[in-house]
């Protein structure tokens, strides 16, 4: 797996990044200056674009999982 940690930047950099350089997947987590629910996750496909609402189910469905590193 090839990371490239882009620093601090707004979350459509991210998009755009993901689909500029190619990438399979993007990843931005994102902090609030409002309450901690506001915080996240965003992730982004290939190009860039939104999940498929099926695989944001399952990656959420997951979450509450246990992970054995």
């Amino acid at each position: 797996v090839d990371v490239l940690r882009a620093d601090v930047l707004p979350t459509p950099a991210i998009a755009y990044l993901t689909g500029a350089l190619g990438a399979d997947l993007g990843v931005m987590i994102s902090a609030s200056h409002n309450p901690m629910p506001d915080n996240g996750i965003k992730f982004f496909a290939k190009g860039g674009h939104k999940l498929d609402d099926a695989v944001e189910d399952a990656i959420e469905a997951r979450l509450g999982e246990s992970w054995n590193l």
